[in-house]
């Protein structure tokens, strides 16, 4: 087999494990809160989503820095950057004894995680040309097959043996996921001039926002996408407590709920991806969104989890996530 074929095998299987890993904790992080003392409902809701805001808040100022930092010391440093410290923090949530401890690492995770772009640029760059497009598009399959695989176990273990062995269980996943990267994949690396300080290094370039303009209206698009995904998302184990009216296998229908939806996602970018060359990409992203609004309308009539799973399932099909994805790699390579 050759090199590069043997390390992109080692990039897939290491970032399935280590989006099941991040994966396992998101069912449970209410239910961890909940557990911690909050017990007012107000109180509940504006720390989950506080959790989640600066989380991803972090992630959005930090992603760019870490990304000129990869040009300057290599693609698998910054992939085992994401693994180590991830491991390390959601470690240390299971030793949390107040929210804003929660609230605190969550931050820190966001900074210096980011496993799905490090994994991106990685097998970018020791593709070659010609495999590059399908081999990207496997590696959105580990993504999709993690995200399905990682909250389904995360329910499971919160539900059977605590919250707190949950947490572990998930740095354990992203220690694993480190190892395989260490120890098998090759990254032959040609890091571009440095311009002196590690600190002159991470500042970020972000010329081709002014040469692609179209780069700035997918911006706005991917932000609308997912700050709308996220209204919900963090409080679906909250919402399930609400139709079942009990904290019992609140984990693990949340965790089946989510599974679902990546499943049914992971099926939909498949789907997509034989259209829209023909369709038009652009096209495409604007059917996909009409579609995935059209169907997460619904959810909010439910009465049981069971309807939440099958709407859920039918609202992932419109793939609008991976569609953006197809539409911005075009936009990038003009």
């Amino acid at each position: 087999m050759n090199n590069w074929k043997r390390s992109f095998n080692a990039i897939w299987v290491a970032e399935f494990i280590a989006i099941a890993g991040f994966a396992t904790s998101t069912p449970i992080i209410p239910l961890y809160l909940r557990d911690l003392g909050l017990t007012d409902q107000a109180s509940l809701n504006f720390w989950t989503g506080l959790t989640q805001a600066s989380s991803s808040i972090a992630m959005a100022v930090f992603a760019p820095i870490w990304g000129s930092l990869a040009d300057s010391y290599g693609r698998s440093l910054m992939l085992l950057r994401a693994m180590l410290g991830g491991a390390l923090l959601l470690g240390l949530m299971s030793l949390a004894t107040e929210p804003w401890q929660i609230a605190v690492l969550r931050t820190l995770q966001g900074c210096v995680t980011g496993t799905v772009s490090a994994a991106t640029v990685l097998t970018a760059s020791i593709t070659p040309v010609k495999e590059v497009g399908y081999r990207l598009g496997l590696m959105q399959m580990a993504v999709y097959l993690g995200n399905s695989a990682g909250p389904l176990f995360g329910g499971i273990v919160a539900d059977t043996l605590g919250l707190r062995i949950n947490f572990l269980a998930t740095s354990g996943l992203l220690v694993l996921a480190a190892f395989i990267v260490t120890r098998y994949v090759k990254e032959e690396f040609i890091p571009k001039p440095r311009t002196g300080s590690l600190l002159r290094n991470a500042i970020p370039d972000f010329s081709p926002l002014t040469r692609i303009p179209a780069l700035g209206s997918l911006m706005g698009v991917v932000f609308a996408v997912q700050f709308a995904a996220a209204v919900v998302s963090p409080m679906l184990p909250l919402f399930i407590m609400h139709l079942t009216g009990q904290t019992t296998g609140v984990g693990s229908l949340s965790g089946l709920i989510i599974a679902a939806g990546s499943l049914s996602g992971a099926f939909a970018a498949a789907a997509i991806g034989k259209v829209s060359g023909k369709f038009g990409y652009g096209r495409t992203l604007i059917v996909c969104m009409i579609g995935a609004t059209a169907f997460y309308l619904p959810q909010g009539l439910v009465t049981s989890p069971w309807q939440l799973l099958a709407q859920t399932g039918l609202r992932h099909i419109p793939g609008r996530h991976y569609a953006f994805r197809q539409r911005a790699h075009r936009v990038a390579l003009r």
